[in-house]
């Protein structure tokens, strides 16, 4: 029963969450355009240098949505990621096969050549539920997030959006 209501709770808190903040976003410009070529550093990446390897446990993986905490070797959740997707290109269904098995999505494109930019729509200040308080270990009742446009590029070919990618991350 419990889990079941976490569960309710937490989808009850994107749909908010997404129908409010995250959708209203979308479709403005971007605040700021990063991109990142394959020699420059990811998210996770900042998180390997301070806190060893990382890796993505995944909560759900849809056809619409993704939702993950990304842990690092001693099991501290370092960040929660919800991701909506567009509909996604066939041509990158081999990767998104790699990303369902629970590949972290910035590095799987990067180690298949892929370029990518990232267009941050929104950095703020959330207030955390009690469900992320407790995967996060932790009393603060606010944390840092950030919502952004993740796109891709091979070589010289035309961009494409993978998906809308909303991070919480852990305060402490």
């Amino acid at each position: 029963k419990n889990k079941k209501h976490v569960a309710i709770y937490r989808n009850s808190w994107f749909t908010k969450c997404r129908q409010i903040n995250f959708i209203q976003n979308i479709n403005q410009k971007a605040d700021v355009d990063c991109q990142l070529s394959m020699n420059k550093k990811l998210q996770t990446d900042i998180l390997e240098e301070r806190y060893g390897i990382i890796h993505s446990k995944v909560l759900t993986h849809t056809k619409d949505k993704r939702e993950v905490l990304l842990l690092d070797q001693k099991g501290i959740v370092r960040e929660y990621a919800f991701t909506f997707f567009p509909e996604v290109d066939n041509r990158l269904s081999v990767i998104n096969r790699k990303i369902r098995r629970g590949g972290l999505i910035g590095k799987t494109f990067r180690d298949n050549g892929y370029d990518i930019i990232k267009r941050k729509k929104k950095n703020f200040i959330i207030e955390l539920p009690v469900w992320l308080k407790k995967e996060f270990s932790t009393d603060e009742r606010s944390a840092q997030a950030s919502m952004y446009e993740f796109c891709v590029r091979k070589e010289a070919g035309s961009l494409k959006t993978y998906g809308f990618i909303f991070e919480i991350y852990n305060p402490k």
